[in-house]
């Protein structure tokens, strides 16, 4: 199965830019391998590392780039060669890319340096795809953040709302109510949903507000642009209309 949410593609045929640094590789493997098997797309990856020994799956690439030459290409950044990346050395790697899809995982700098770098040479954001690392503070997967009593009350908390979740090429039409995000809501009847941190931090959650209306507990991982274009947090979103559409 491809890998799952809006850090994922949505077609395989696709051609693929993928920005990695150091273990922001783990999730660039995932989409190349599916990439690869499934699709028909090309992929290039600049993988940016302190030294060569700090490679994380540097056989493994290896031997992806010798099986699929035609359509894979990976490109090395080493600090101790070329120094940081930053957008002014980024700009003109990235400039043949444009036009691909663009998936960024890394540290904090090396993110804003990519995404700025491709931005600034066109690429819709529509196509800039970013996975946010983050320290947590609990075990997303036991149990939930937030307990229902921790929810402050409102008009909308009596609500009982009908949400249509396009996940996964399945269509999902459940009853959702304010003492329950989107994840909690998923994750109780069976269905998995792309999500990590349950903090509202790491953006694995991100899908599109297609119909209704939602409100985030939290959404400082996602600028005005991203609301503005319909992304909500579905681990931080509640129902505030009776009914929703949300496609990951």
């Amino acid at each position: 199965m491809p890998p799952a949410g809006i850090f994922s593609p949505d077609d395989l045929d696709k051609d693929l830019l993928l920005l990695a640094g150091g273990s922001g590789i783990t999730p660039m493997m995932s989409i190349t391998k599916s990439v690869l098997a499934q699709g028909r797309g090309r992929v290039v990856l600049i993988y940016a590392n302190r030294d060569p020994d700090a490679i994380i799956f540097a056989e493994a690439l290896r031997e992806l780039v010798a099986e699929h030459s035609d359509r894979l290409t990976v490109i090395h950044w080493l600090e101790s060669v070329q120094g940081l990346p930053n957008d002014a050395t980024l700009t003109p790697l990235l400039a043949p890319f444009v036009d691909h899809d663009v998936f960024i995982c890394g540290p904090a700098p090396f993110m804003k340096s990519a995404r700025s770098a491709i931005e600034s040479l066109g690429t819709p954001r529509t196509q800039i795809h970013i996975e946010n690392f983050v320290s947590l503070s609990g075990d997303p997967f036991v149990g939930r953040p937030v307990s229902v009593d921790q929810i402050g009350d409102s008009a909308d908390d009596q609500l009982t709302a009908e949400v249509v979740v396009e996940l996964n090429g399945s269509t999902h039409t459940l009853t959702w109510t304010p003492k329950d995000t989107l994840i909690d809501l998923l994750v109780d009847q069976g269905i998995e949903a792309p999500y990590s941190c349950r903090e509202g931090d790491c953006g694995t959650c991100q899908c599109v507000l297609i119909d209704g209306k939602v409100e985030m507990d939290t959404h400082g991982v996602l600028d005005d642009d991203d609301i503005a274009d319909g992304i909500v947090l579905g681990c931080q979103a509640r129902p505030s209309s009776e009914r929703i559409r949300i496609e990951f």
